[in-house]
């Protein structure tokens, strides 16, 4: 009986539901029944056998009077008639050929949050105009030809790539569909074509973290093999980059070179988080780095980006994996702006599901909602379109005992394969 008030009571931070209930008796569904004093109602019969949707008449509290219908000795089961609402879908023309969104269950997310108030950075080549991301970026530093004009001049527009997945125009029925739905974007250039510098890096860094628009979180899908460990410089800068009010989030693609990933940089960096690419089969990309230094792996085969103007390619690599995450941090940073990096990380951990061979995958809808569950005051929905939804709640003694069942129900589930 514990256990079951604790479920509901874990049902309610997700669902909400109206003043009705779904009963299945023993026999026809009985025009009215009982529960202590209370009546229920029935509206209609349902298609099940000996099921029917009942009206609660007065106040009653719906948890609590299902808990009581469930004693009664001709109910088979009884539960409220939880409101359902559909995810939120955009109406960007390629969404269809971004099958790894609805993967990570990013419309999910969307249906709560459309909105990322903070910032992201990018360190990488630069960024191509394109209509997609009108608006949506904000011009940084160029530490390649050091110049405050960071455009991107490469044919394959990597930096143009990566902005893409996070703040491509979402549901402006043009391009495709970005993780953030409406976010911002700071383009760092720290590479030409060729590549980057260990010193260009660094100052980037700290040019996202504390320049004209401090970024909360920092994509970075670059790095080296070189010197095989992280450098004690880039370690200093990363270590500032923490320490800044915003406690911005640094993430990091794990390489591409099927590869223990701690013998590359930033990888190998204490303070990031750690990006590895699963393919269009749910399995670890057999061009991924993997190892202890990894801390989630996300889609990173036949990714749809934007390269410029109105050219679209699908490309491979953990270069576009680690947006996908960048992306999905940002939307929890939003809602919880004073969680530090580690804390970060661990969400996407705890809330993670498991490929078929074993890797931890992202699942950015249980990653939200578990970073929402701990927050001390109310969650409440933000931008247009996500619905006014409200998760969470005070953090009273009811709420962290629904936390730790839910925690404890999703360690039962977590080694499930992706679909």
């Amino acid at each position: 009986m514990v256990l079951r008030v604790l479920w509901i009571f874990v049902l309610s931070f997700v669902f909400s539901f109206g003043e009705e209930l779904i009963v299945k008796t023993k026999g026809d569904p009985p025009p009215q029944l009982t529960v202590n004093g209370d009546r229920l109602k029935l509206v209609k019969k349902l298609p099940l056998p000996n099921t029917g949707l009942y009206r609660v008449e007065g106040r009653a509290e719906v948890r609590e009077l299902t808990l009581r219908a469930q004693s009664l000795p001709n109910v088979v089961y009884a539960e409220p008639n939880y409101r359902i609402k559909p995810y939120l879908i955009p109406n960007d023309p390629l969404y269809g050929y971004q099958w790894y969104l609805p993967v990570v269950k990013l419309p999910a997310v969307w249906d709560i949050r459309t909105s990322a108030s903070v910032i992201t950075a990018v360190l990488d080549t630069g960024i191509k105009p394109s209509q997609d991301l009108d608006g949506r970026i904000l011009k940084g530093y160029d530490f390649v030809d050091n110049d405050q004009d960071p455009t991107d001049t490469c044919v394959d527009s990597h930096g143009t790539a990566v902005a893409s997945i996070i703040a491509s125009l979402t549901n402006n029925n043009w391009g495709m569909s970005g993780v953030t739905w409406s976010g911002q974007v700071l383009m760092v250039r720290v590479s030409d074509c060729n590549g980057g510098t260990l010193s260009a890096l660094i100052e980037g860094l700290i040019y996202a973290a504390q320049g004209p628009y401090p970024a909360s979180v920092i994509n970075i899908s670059l790095g080296s093999a070189d010197p095989g460990s992280c450098p004690q410089s880039l370690q200093e800068a990363i270590n500032t980059v923490l320490s800044q009010p915003q406690r911005p989030v640094i993430v990091v693609a794990a390489g591409n070179e099927s590869s223990d990933a701690s013998r590359y940089f930033p990888a190998n960096c204490n303070g990031v988080i750690v990006v590895g690419a699963t393919d269009t089969q749910g399995k670890k990309a057999s061009f991924s780095n993997y190892g202890d230094k990894v801390d989630i792996y996300a889609p990173g085969s036949s990714i749809l980006v934007n390269v410029g103007g109105d050219v679209f390619y699908k490309w491979d690599g953990t270069s576009f994996s680690t947006p996908i995450v960048s992306g999905t941090v940002a939307l929890i940073k939003s809602q919880r702006p004073e969680l530090e990096w580690y804390q970060v990380r661990d969400y996407l951990r705890l809330s993670a599901s498991y490929t078929s061979d074993g890797f931890p995958f992202l699942n950015a809808y249980m990653a939200f909602l578990t970073a929402s569950s701990y927050q001390p005051s109310q969650v409440v929905a933000a931008g247009g379109g996500g619905g006014g939804c409200q998760i969470g709640g005070e953090a009273s003694g009811w709420g962290y005992i629904s936390l730790i069942v839910f925690l404890i129900l999703r360690w039962m589930v977590r080694r499930v394969s992706v679909p």
